[in-house]
């Protein structure tokens, strides 16, 4: 808990600010990290687990990670 707090509030104030694509990776590694040590040991279906959450929160992760915020953000405005 402690890490993944930390990871929050670094990666989240640098994703505020202009860093789109870099700081979502670092956010979905830490859902896919959570689903698998808290989520699956309950089972195997994300329904059945709770954590379906935690993987829809990784998709959108990963869309950002992969696409960016799009024109009206501040990456795009500086050449990002």
């Amino acid at each position: 808990m402690g890490l993944a707090g930390v990871l929050e509030c670094v990666a989240g104030s640098s994703w505020c600010w202009a860093f789109t694509r870099r700081s979502p990776s670092s956010f979905l590694l830490e859902m896919l990290y959570a689903f698998s040590t808290v989520h699956l040991p309950k089972g195997g279906a994300p329904i059945q687990n709770g954590g379906e959450l935690a993987l829809l929160y990784g998709l959108i992760f990963a869309f950002l990670a992969g696409n960016g915020a799009g024109p009206a953000s501040l990456d795009s405005r500086r050449g990002g």
